[in-house]
């Protein structure tokens, strides 16, 4: 009897496990599209640049529901940069195109097609960015050098080592390099007539002079030591501060003075390593320099000869008793004052401090017209420029600018303010050049 029983126990498990194993197989017969294709999305063509297809693979199988296109994009409006988003439903499997011809005024618009099915999930989905032409700039930058001449504004970065050419008439970026070490403060010269160079100190004992023209490097200098913390030229002469102290003494050599032309070293000078330097106009040849790594920061002044020889050096009679900032700096047109600082502190060429023009004031740049009475001061707090009237600190009238006012300078008879506060992308920011007639 128990033989019976074990035997007809194997024979229905046998059964069963058949049973089991057609059903299986039948199970995925009957649901082939259990797991949808993972879904891509392209853009197709560009018919101009602000319309565009766009394109995506079929996917979802039988339980498709409807592809989600959405379209983000930040957009200027009333003053500041805010999110525009917009969605489109599409519930047919087959339609696997759509033609954008409603796009913003953004320079980088993110579009995301999400295939739902009858499960409602989101996680099937595929993203693309279409960089759209012609809208906002983007730049990394810490200066900006204008070539009035060929209306070239240079944006240089100092931290990232990156050079970005533009049109400031047009409102067109040229091209942007990457020197591929960090800066310290840059100059524009010319060389048998031209304004074709330009002069990036760097973080490694070499001066790079690169053609403006097409922004390649044309020739280099090793100055020695490691950080150059700024050039100024004039008349074929190279003013290099330098921290090089291979010359002996302290620090006391580490301004040099090159014939640009010949590379050769004419004379030495200086006070301090780390030091942005600034030429003060009709002058030969005054300069100060505004150290950047001591506190209090420290203030110097130096006469060279139309030989490249040093004359005079002048120190700081201060020693922090008084506002100064190498960020901020600019000199007056006739080189008789030079102001700094975000008080807007004013000192004569000879380093005597006059006066500040505002002692609550945030400025973060300057620049002064040809007659040296009215002094245009960028504000970090508010979106606008002040002209401040000098001697008497009248605030005679504000322009009002869309965005944070970084850099300034005149041309002409207009105002050229580089506005700028919205994070792109690569450390860079979208930047406006506004412009004022004054």
């Amino acid at each position: 009897m128990n033989r019976v029983i074990l035997y007809f126990t194997i024979v229905f498990a046998l059964f069963f496990s058949s049973c089991k194993k057609e059903i299986e197989n039948e199970y995925r017969i009957v649901y082939p599209d259990a797991s949808p294709s993972k879904i891509t999305l392209s853009v197709d063509k560009v018919i101009n640049d602000s319309t565009i297809t766009l394109k995506w693979n079929k996917t979802g199988g039988a339980h498709f529901k409807q592809y989600i296109l959405t379209r983000t994009a930040n957009i200027f409006r009333n003053g500041t940069f805010v999110q525009d988003y917009t969605t489109k439903t599409i519930s047919n499997a087959d339609s696997l195109t759509y033609t954008e011809n409603s796009m913003p005024f953004a320079a980088d618009i993110q579009y995301i097609v999400y295939a739902q099915t009858d499960s409602l999930k989101y996680n099937n989905y595929a993203s693309v960015t279409y960089h759209r032409p012609g809208t906002y700039q983007s730049a990394a930058f810490s200066d900006a050098i204008p070539d009035r001449e060929h209306k070239i504004l240079y944006l240089i970065s100092r931290e990232y080592g990156t050079i970005t050419a533009v049109d400031y008439i047009n409102y067109k970026l040229i091209k942007t390099i990457n020197a591929g070490i960090s800066l310290g403060y840059s100059a524009l010269g010319s060389y048998n007539g031209n304004n074709n160079e330009l002069y990036l100190p760097t973080n490694d004992g070499w001066l790079y002079i690169y053609d403006t023209a097409t922004l390649t490097l044309k020739d280099k200098i090793y100055v020695q030591g490691g950080v150059i913390g700024s050039v100024v030229t004039a008349n074929g002469l190279l003013f290099i501060g330098s921290s090089d102290r291979s010359f002996g003494g302290f620090y006391d050599n580490t301004v040099k003075i090159y014939n640009r032309e010949t590379k050769k070293l004419l004379g030495l000078t200086g006070t301090w390593d780390n030091t942005r330097l600034m030429l003060l106009p009709n002058t030969q040849y005054s300069l100060i320099d505004i150290t950047f790594n001591l506190i209090p920061t420290d203030l110097n002044l130096y006469t060279i000869s139309a030989e490249g020889i040093p004359l005079t050096k002048t120190p700081d009679n201060y020693h922090g008793d008084h506002a100064l900032n190498p960020n901020v700096v600019a000199v007056f047109p006739d080189g008789s004052h030079f102001i700094t600082a975000a008080t807007g502190a004013i000192y004569t060429k000879g380093l005597v401090y006059e006066k500040d023009i505002a002692r609550a004031g945030n400025y973060v740049d300057f620049a002064v017209n040809n007659a040296g009475s009215v002094i245009y001061a960028a504000s970090a707090n508010t979106n606008q420029v002040d002209a401040i009237a000098y001697p008497s600190g009248t605030i005679l009238k504000s322009f009002k600018t869309k965005l944070n006012p970084a850099k300034l300078f005149i041309d002409g008879n207009q105002l050229i303010c580089i506005t700028g506060d919205q994070f792109h992308t690569n450390n860079t920011n979208i930047f406006f050049v506004e412009k004022f007639n004054l």
